[in-house]
């Protein structure tokens, strides 16, 4: 059964999705994707990823940041540019997806969901997180996988493989999503009657070596560059830590918490996803042995939002297909109950107004710097532009500068290299062996690089230091500091503006809020 409503609903959200990230395709970046930025452009470079520049994070979101600037330009513009296609390129995915799977009524509902929730100031949509690239690239492998089942070919298995393989590569939480896509695979395989036991192995097989492929493509890489012990330390072994920092006993209040940030406005599109829960449970008989596969992705799905128990707001875009994918349902079974298209469509709308409307000045209206510093007041991510404009001005392109704390953003901005490999200081204010082992590399690394310039962050959020954290960073710097640099700017950074003092100003200047940034530059 189709229903033209819903078709019409989604070629209009889609058109919406284009339009917000355009208007706000300017918005300035925040810390994670100031990351991306930074890494992806020493890799254009053909600088060895890990050896300037420390992460847990897996190579995979750099690849496609660095795809992505090298398409369309290496600003901030470019990346949000490179987000639309991205976002766009899942929502179609999606959409066909499901109208493989599904019929026309779900495609069109739960791509209309995913694609309103995907954007949502909810999940921090507007940013370029690896979640997006995560969904693209795992949507792709399943669409892939769907045409490997029905047509039987060993090549779409091993390219759906090679999908799911990247997403695990962009984020290591994607893995679970190539978990599943394994497991389905098996399940489709060895329930196939028609296939000869042989030609079952050899489609598993194939689809396992296309995962393996690029993971191990990417262990060989990092061996050939000389980098592949501080790759394993951040990825492996100090991941290890930091994965198990949070207790199992905070886990349940603090989902419960981020969900309802999540949630948020766009709360009946969830009631409909629960809905829909339940059919696809008890009551749609035309799911059929569709059901067990449905179940169990909803399942995987919300397993990539768990590791770590951290719970971040953009971690759940992991989720929102399957919670679309429900919602979907719940629409199509009541489409098909009361066979008046209309009331369907008229539901799905009114279930995703009071997001749009409790939205309105994200989606339609507020200024990109306005709509940062309402969002992430006291981070200092419109401030880094301004810092970064006069790092530009006060170095040569082959200084180095260095950033005590985190914000990688701002050495995008300025286009100088890290005289760190520190480019977060989370982890030197964490709880565990390594903490005051790496303070003093940070330490070490600087004074050995003598940079041009360095930025002293006074905000608890670009440290976030625990109580009983190890404080020999900021002992040093303050002795450092005075020893070899000479204050030239301070931001001061308030709820109403930022107050800018620049070369001799700076010295004498008394910040009046607790949130500032300190440039230093070297003595003569």
């Amino acid at each position: 059964m189709k229903n033209k409503w819903l078709s019409a609903i989604f070629f209009l959200v889609i058109l919406l999705v284009v339009f917000v990230r355009l208007r706000i395709i300017n918005m300035p970046l925040e810390r994670d994707e100031g990351e991306y930025a930074y890494m992806a452009g020493l890799l254009l470079k053909g600088v060895p990823l890990y050896q300037y520049a420390y992460t847990m994070k897996f190579p995979g979101v750099y690849i496609c940041h660095a795809v992505t600037m090298f398409l369309f330009g290496s600003n901030i513009s470019g990346i949000h540019l490179g987000l639309l296609v991205v976002n766009v390129g899942s929502i179609l995915i999606f959409y066909k997806l499901l109208r493989n799977l599904f019929n026309p009524v779900i495609a069109a509902a739960a791509g209309a969901v995913f694609a309103v929730l995907s954007l949502s100031k909810s999940v921090l949509g507007f940013a370029s997180h690896a979640t997006h690239y995560v969904m693209f690239m795992a949507l792709a492998g399943f669409l892939i996988l769907f045409y490997a089942v029905k047509k039987g070919k060993r090549y779409l298995y091993f390219l759906s493989g090679l999908a799911m393989g990247a997403a695990f590569l962009v984020k290591q939480s994607g893995g679970i999503f190539t978990a599943y896509a394994i497991l389905a695979a098996i399940f489709c395989a060895y329930t196939d009657g028609k296939s000869k036991f042989r030609e079952k192995n050899i489609k598993v097989v194939s689809l396992l070596s296309g995962v393996i492929l690029p993971v191990a493509a990417v262990f060989l890489w990092m061996w050939k560059g000389g980098v592949f012990a501080k790759f394993w330390f951040w990825c492996f072994e100090y991941l290890h830590k930091y994965a198990f920092q949070v207790p199992l006993s905070y886990a349940l209040p603090a989902l419960m918490d981020a969900l309802k940030g999540v949630i948020g406005w766009y709360f009946p599109i969830w009631i409909l996803a629960a809905g829909g829960f339940v059919i696809s449970v008890f009551f749609n008989k035309n799911l059929k042995n569709r059901k067990l596969l449905l179940i169990s992705f909803f399942a995987f799905s919300f397993l990539t939002v768990m590791p770590g128990f951290y719970f971040r707001e953009h971690y759940f875009i992991t989720f929102l297909p399957a919670v679309a994918l429900m919602a979907g349902i719940f629409l199509d079974y009541l489409n098909s109950v009361s066979k008046k298209n209309f009331l369907t469509a008229g539901i799905l709308i009114i279930s995703l107004l009071p997001g749009l409307i409790g939205e309105r000045g994200y989606l339609f209206s507020k200024d990109p710097v306005a709509l940062t510093r309402e969002r992430y007041l006291p981070n200092p991510f419109v401030e880094s532009v301004a810092v970064a404009d006069f790092i530009r001005a006060n170095t040569g392109d082959g200084d180095s500068i260095a950033i005590v704390g985190s914000e990688p953003q701002i050495l995008f901005y300025s286009g100088r290299r890290s005289a760190t490999g520190y480019i977060y200081t989370y982890p030197l204010m964490e709880k565990h062996p390594y903490s005051l082992t790496m303070q003093k590399e940070m330490a070490g690394e600087i004074e050995r690089a003598m940079p041009e310039i360095c930025v002293f962050v006074k905000i608890e959020t670009s440290w976030m230091r625990l109580p009983g954290s190890e404080g020999f960073i900021f002992d040093w710097f303050k002795g450092y500091a005075a020893k070899n640099y000479r204050l030239v700017g301070v931001a001061d950074i308030m709820k109403e503006r930022t107050i800018y003092k620049w070369g001799d100003e700076a010295p004498a200047y008394k910040p009046r809020s607790p949130f500032n940034l300190f440039i230093y530059k070297r003595n003569l």
